[in-house]
């Protein structure tokens, strides 16, 4: 799959507080052996360290073991280094199916890091009706992505068989020009002219 990320951008990695529980919760963006690009978060493993005992890292646990300020302190002044440690083993080692049996089993959220061609094809999308094929008067047969907001027997966004599309650059100019602000014709062709105008 080619990535839409830049290929010497490095892994990102940061710590921050979850919004439920205060606590503070890893999230990751990386990609595994086969160049897939995955998100997640940690779920069970919610040491920083936790990942590379899983690893067999034990070196490294060892090393920057510790809740006391410390221990923080160390893992601070190497967090750069140990944030890539666990990405470059997955790119080293795991397939994304390797991967997502990982996280499974960590009753961690994660997921692929999908293009926009992936995301048009993807069948749960498809099936919730998020992806609608779509006849532009200018462009032809187009698929769009539909409203994602999903309220229990209210519809929204577009429905099977409607074909709403969005105004075309210029689209309604000489009505607004000539409905609303009276606007001659001799006028707006001075505007066309002019390049204020292109319809």
């Amino acid at each position: 799959m080619k990535s839409f990320l830049p290929e010497n951008q490095p892994p990102r990695q940061v710590w921050q507080k979850t919004v439920i529980t205060g606590e503070e919760a890893n999230l990751a963006l990386f990609h595994d052996a086969g160049g897939v690009y995955h998100h997640r978060e940690t779920g069970k493993c919610r040491h920083p360290l936790c990942l590379h005992g899983l690893m067999g890292r034990d070196d490294l646990v060892e090393k920057y073991k510790g809740d006391s300020i410390e221990g923080f302190l160390k893992r601070a002044a190497d967090q750069e280094m140990l944030n890539s440690v666990f990405p470059q083993w997955v790119k080293e080692n795991m397939t994304a199916e390797d991967l997502e049996n990982l996280f499974i089993a960590m009753d961690a959220p994660q997921g692929l890091v999908k293009d926009v061609k992936e995301l048009l094809d993807d069948p749960h999308l498809k099936a919730r009706n998020m992806i609608v094929d779509m006849d532009h008067p200018r462009l032809g047969p187009v698929k769009n992505y539909n409203i994602p907001i999903r309220i229990k027997d209210i519809p929204l966004g577009v429905q099977e068989g409607e074909n709403p599309h969005d105004p075309d650059l210029g689209e309604h100019s000489t009505e607004i020009l000539r409905d609303l602000l009276g606007k001659t014709e001799a006028e707006m062709e001075v505007l066309r002219k002019d390049g204020v105008i292109w319809i």
